[in-house]
This record gives structure tokens, sequence and C-alpha cells, in this order.
């Protein structure tokens, strides 16, 4: 499954700096959130328990990305969504080692490539160069230029599959060879991720309590609310990293006719979870786990974030859920 990062309310300041202490102004507590939040997924990624297979070089991960400033780059800023590139180049790389970042311009042609490639942590970075009329057209385009570059660089006439994701999401997957036997078994298969989204509760921002009345000065009412809402949620359930001892498994109704497994986000069917961060053991010392490590709180389900409706999918024991 993709889970997605989403911006935490605001943007962060362009001073790329961890806020060490709580301040009272509200810029001062734009930073320290969004900076709390970073890292998070900083702490997501640095251990390597999600894959149960060795990496897959023959799967190219593709994806867009557009960081330009004054183009159309969203309401994240400069800082954010680099930073969201780098988390997700680290959660593709145990699994897909070979990736391929898509661009539009000079100015994320010039980054990617001093960031990543110099360090072999991407296979590629190719430049789009006709003129896009917008960069929503970007994904358009890295499907483009990976169909090129597969059928004309002999470095990828080995690839035999094609992971196109964003650049903002963390990859969590189990046993992907047996999913990509299933691909390749000479049917018409496409392997689509499940995409999850985390709710921001407030224990995400750490051991250090988190006051959400100093955040009015920045914060919508609606977003003060909204944390209220989400830590009311009384139960949520921890998977291990690996998730080998875990499922989530949808019903098979079509949606267009047939939504009796669509909730409300109040609703009790509608489950919490949080994936698990692997026992550290240092040294001989008693084995350790840190909660800030584990993954944010996720809606067991997917669906339409803006009018708060799930599909919501049952967490249960390690299986194959029916297809």
């Amino acid at each position: 499954m993709n889970e997605r990062m989403n911006e935490c309310l605001c943007r962060r300041s362009a001073s790329g700096t961890i806020a060490k202490k709580r301040t009272n102004t509200g810029k001062d507590q734009k930073t320290f959130v969004n900076d709390r939040m970073l890292e998070r997924f900083n702490a997501q990624t640095s251990h390597k328990g999600t894959p149960n297979d060795a990496p897959l070089g023959d799967v190219l991960a593709v994806m867009p990305f557009y960081a330009t400033p004054g183009g159309d780059a969203g309401h994240s800023s400069l800082f954010t969504r680099r930073s969201y590139l780098r988390i997700t180049v680290e959660s593709l790389r145990p699994v897909f080692p070979r990736i391929l970042v898509c661009v539009a311009s000079d100015f994320d042609f010039d980054y990617v490539k001093s960031e990543f490639n110099d360090t072999s942590k991407i296979s590629e970075v190719m430049k789009y160069k006709a003129q896009l009329f917008r960069p929503s057209r970007l994904g358009f385009a890295t499907i483009y230029l990976s169909q090129y570059l597969l059928l004309k660089d002999p470095r990828f006439f080995d690839v035999r599959y094609v992971f196109y994701t964003e650049s903002d999401q963390i990859l969590r997957a189990r046993s992907p060879s047996k999913l990509l036997d299933l691909v390749g078994s000479g049917h018409t298969f496409f392997l689509i991720p499940h995409r999850v989204q985390p709710v921001p509760v407030l224990r995400d921002f750490g051991e250090t309590k988190f006051e959400v009345h100093r955040a009015r000065s920045f914060m919508n009412p609606d977003h003060i609310k909204e944390f209220a809402k989400n830590d009311a949620k009384p139960t949520v359930h921890h998977v291990n990293a690996d998730l080998k001892n875990a499922s989530c498994c949808f019903d098979r109704n079509p949606c267009s006719t047939n939504r009796e497994r669509w909730r409300r986000f109040g609703h009790p069917d509608l489950e919490l979870f949080q994936i698990k961060a692997p026992t550290r053991h240092n040294n001989g010392d008693a084995p350790t786990h840190h909660p800030f490590n584990d993954s944010l709180v996720l809606v067991a389900g997917e669906g339409n974030f803006l009018r708060q409706s799930f599909r919501i999918c049952k967490l249960g024991p390690p299986q194959m859920c029916p297809w």
C-alpha cells in the first residue's frame, strides 16, 4: 500500500532547521508543527522492516516530481516537497531499488541530479523537454519518458515491470515478489496498491506536549475541531512493521451499485491503525521500542476525505483476501 504524506495544516518555514523548543509566536509554532511531522516521516523510513523479499531489480519505479517556484506546485513549501521526495525514495529502495524521477524544469533537474543521482539512490532523472501546459500533465509525461527509456536505453532492457507512484507516497509492501508473479502470469493484470491516508492526532507530534491553543494564530478553527474528533476515536490497532501478521480486506461489491461497507468517519465500524516500528536491539541491551517511530495513525480503508466517507476494510490475521 502507499501511505500518503499530508501537508500538516500549514506550510513550513524556509529555514530548514529543526525546532528545539516551543515558542509563543504563531510563526514559530507553525515551524514547530511541520518540523515534527517531517521528523515522524523520517523515523518511518529509517528501517527496512517492510519487504519480505530481496530487492526486486526487474522493476522500475517511476514518479513525477515538480517543485519549481512560480509554478503550480500546490500548497507545500519547496523544503517540504523536497523532503517528501527524499522520504519516498528511501521507502522505495529496499523493495524497488531502480528508480526514475521525471521533472519538467532545469531547477528540479539540477536538484534531483545533485541530491540523488550522485549518491546512486536513483537510477535516472529525466527532464520532459516539451513545454507543459500545466504541471498536472507531468504524470502523463512521466509515462511517456519511461516508455522511451525502456525501449531505447540498453540499461533498462531487462526491466519486466513498471511501478508508477507519486513523490509523496511511502511504500509498504508485503511479499511483493508473490504479487508480481500474479501480474506476470500471462494474463492482463495490473497491480494497484491501496492509498492509505493518515489522520492527524495530537500524539503524532511526539513526546513534547503540543498545546493546541497556541496554534490558534495559524490554524483554522476547523483544524482544531478535527484534532478533537480524531483523538476521540478510542482504539488504534497496531500492526507489525513487516506486515506478515495482519491483513485488511475489502468487500468485493462494486462501489457504483453497492456501498453497504462505506462508513462516515465517526462510525464505530471504521477502525484506525498504526504500523509498529521494529524493536531495536542495541549492543546486547534489552530490546527497545519507541512509539514515535511508529507510522502515523491511518484509516483502515480508503475513500473520500473531503466528504469523510470511507470504504472500510477489516483488520484481521494474515490471509490472501478474496478477489
